[in-house]
Parts: C-alpha cells; structure tokens; sequence
C-alpha cells in the first residue's frame, strides 16, 4: 500500500486569520510579492458564501488507457488516499481540465465529510452534483458528469506535486478558497502574507467608507497626503 504524508495543520490562530480576509486580498499581497500564478482557475463551488482553509493533500489523475487500472487495483490510490484524507484537510485534484468524466461522487465526499475533511477541488468534473450538495463538503469543480473516472482518468499517484487549474500544487500547501476564487499559499509565507491582507483590508475599509461619504476617487485611490494622514487618524482611533 502507499505511503502517505501526514501534512502539518495549520495552527489555530492562523487559521482564524486566514478565513478573516478575502481571497481576493490574498492574491493582491502575494502579487505584491512577485507570485502572479497562485490561483487555481476556472472552478465554481456547491456552497455558495462557504469559505474553506486547509492544507493540500493532492492526487493525480492520468488519460485512461484500457490497460492500466491504476495503482492499487479495486482498492485503488484513490480510495487510499480519501481514507486517509482527515480533519483540517482539503484534496486537490489533477485531471488535466478534462470535463468528458467525473472525478468523484457522493460516496468519496461524505467519506472525507464524515472524516474531518475541508473540502475537495478538482479542475474536473464532479458526479452526484445533489447528493454532494446535501452532503455539505464544499466540493469546486470544472462542471458535472454522470460518468465514473475510468472513462477518461486513472488515480495514479498521490501526496505530490501536481497542477490543478494552471497552478501548482503541493503537498502541505495551504489552500483558500470561496465563490471568489481559490487560492494556494506556501506555508512558509503564510504569517507574512495575511498580516499584510489584514491591514490592506483595514486600508480598503477605511476608503470604502470615505467613498460612502462622497470622496472622489482623486486623491484617496492612491490615498494623497491629506487623506494618508486622515487614514493613520483613523487607525489610531481603532
């Protein structure tokens, strides 16, 4: 059987952090920072306005082939690894952005549900799209499909490297995602980057509320001198 990874937590007070701010906050600190390729794309959810934070396990997908059957036979890497995928975790799926089949149903997802799993995201598609919805794991996909992986995937390996909606995933990786978009996070980076997304969100907070008041953009997006000023007034005030 394979071996699997057993991925660090995310600690609790980085956690609450971490779902405080926008996904969208996300990617404008890391874009700060030079990384412009940190979102997986093209993905909608079954949990509209649910927000999910946890760390990576990942799993592979590869074109079928009559042939293969795909590591582990009946009891396949697949099912290995969703028995394996536990509390605070979230599977990240590589299938190639292909919608001819499903990637997973209803029975994998309560599995992982009942588990303590955060979600799944796939740039596949998605079978028993009711079901999995009743459910409540909050599962993005590329679409629906009614039929089983076979027809174009097999699970081959899992816990690497792999590419899910144009970006890279790893192992271990935080993962951040909402209706808004999905976001991947070393975790090495992860103290710096949502400090700065709080306090750009307090920033965005303070200009929303002198645009409600009649402010032009001129002058507060950028923020000039005068309204600089009335900004750090305002973060002393709390």
């Amino acid at each position: 059987m394979t071996e699997f990874i057993s991925p660090q937590p995310i600690a609790a007070d980085l956690h609450k952090k971490l779902l405080s701010v926008e996904t969208a906050t996300l990617a404008t600190i890391l874009r700060k920072k030079g990384i412009n390729n940190a979102v997986i794309e093209g993905l909608c959810t079954t949990q509209p306005g649910k927000k999910i934070c946890g760390v990576a396990r990942t799993l592979r997908y590869i074109p079928a082939r009559e042939d293969l059957q795909g590591g582990g036979g009946p009891y396949n890497i697949q099912k290995q690894l969703i028995d394996q995928v536990g509390e605070g975790e979230i599977l990240v799926i590589e299938a190639r952005g292909n919608i001819q089949a499903g990637t997973l149903g209803d029975m994998m997802a309560l599995r992982m549900k009942v588990h303590g799993a955060q979600g799944v995201i796939t740039d596949g598609c998605i079978r028993d799209m009711e079901e999995i919805t009743s459910i409540g794991l909050p599962v993005f996909s590329a679409g629906v499909h009614p039929a089983q992986p076979p027809r174009m995937h097999i699970p081959w390996d899992a816990d690497l490297t792999i590419s899910c909606g144009n970006t890279a995933v790893q192992p271990g990786d935080y993962i951040m995602a909402d209706q808004n978009g999905i976001i991947v996070l070393a975790p090495s980076m992860a103290e710096e980057v949502v400090e700065e997304a709080i306090a750009h969100e307090k920033k965005e907070e303070f200009i929303v509320m002198q645009l409600q008041a009649g402010h032009p953009i001129k002058g507060l997006i950028p923020m000039d001198e005068q309204m600089k000023a009335a900004f750090e007034q305002f973060i002393k005030q709390g």
